[in-house]
């Protein structure tokens, strides 16, 4: 099997009417994870139905094993009795979803099963990401995909000087809880000015030099999954975060 990886940022909303646990008392980032992945969820993802379904036969530790699915049109045949004439039928296919809730120095993760009659997997996760935020909840689910650093510096190093604007998109705050600079700003700017995201934009028509430490700390951030990265560069080249995951085989 081949997965996407995704990381997840949970922003806390202040909502009174927000869902709490049958007790009354909050969620913990994940205590909601393991019950909020822990139903079936029907949501849309470019106009078309999916579904997401927990799945408690997978053998996965600690981690919430579920599928994302929707359903396909197949071709098969009729049977020699109906002279193996072709037929179209309509079958739901999924693709295998493994969360790891627990806290970990670089956030949580999702493995999505890379299952081309499915979808593309993050682009599907960020949908159900959506529609889970559509409801009261204590949380505002952010879904990134895991992109090493490295692809967007190959980027930047194949068009020196050419680059015309970058733009960063972070969750604010992330959720590591660090001390750094952004992290700052973006715990500030979620507490005074209720920011859910904040976007950054440089521009030089004549080309942007990003080889600096501020650019750097902006590229690291992002690649945790607190945020994302787009950029454009002369003869209509550009880069996107999103689109280019990190994969991971198992067998």
């Amino acid at each position: 099997m081949q997965f996407e990886m995704v990381r997840l940022s949970l922003v806390a909303r202040p909502d009174l009417f927000a869902r709490t646990k049958p007790d009354g008392n909050a969620f913990s980032r994940e205590e909601w994870l393991r019950d909020t992945f822990g139903r079936e969820i029907a949501f849309a993802h470019r106009g078309q139905a999916f579904h997401y379904s927990p799945d408690a036969t997978q053998n996965v530790g600690l981690a919430i094993a579920g599928r994302i699915g929707r359903v396909v049109t197949v071709d098969e045949n009729e049977s020699p009795e109906g002279h193996l004439a072709p037929i179209k039928r309509d079958a739901w296919r999924a693709a295998l979803t493994l969360i790891d809730p627990t806290h970990h120095d670089d956030g949580q993760k999702v493995a999505v099963e890379h299952l081309p009659a499915v979808g593309r997997p993050v682009a599907v996760f960020e949908s159900l990401a959506a529609q889970i935020n559509t409801a009261s909840e204590p949380f505002i689910l952010e879904a990134h995909a895991i992109v090493p650093s490295e692809r967007f510096w190959d980027f930047v190093k194949a068009n020196e000087g050419q680059i015309t604007s970058v733009e960063f998109e972070f969750v604010a705050p992330n959720m590591f809880g660090e001390a750094d600079d952004y992290d700052s700003e973006m715990r500030d700017m979620q507490r005074h000015e209720k920011a859910q995201k904040v976007k950054l934009k440089i521009e030089s028509k004549d080309g942007l030099n990003l080889n600096t430490p501020r650019v750097t700390r902006a590229v690291d951030y992002a690649n945790k999954g607190a945020g994302s990265i787009h950029a454009k560069a002369k003869q209509k080249k550009d880069f996107s975060f999103e689109r280019k995951s990190t994969k991971d085989h198992h067998s």
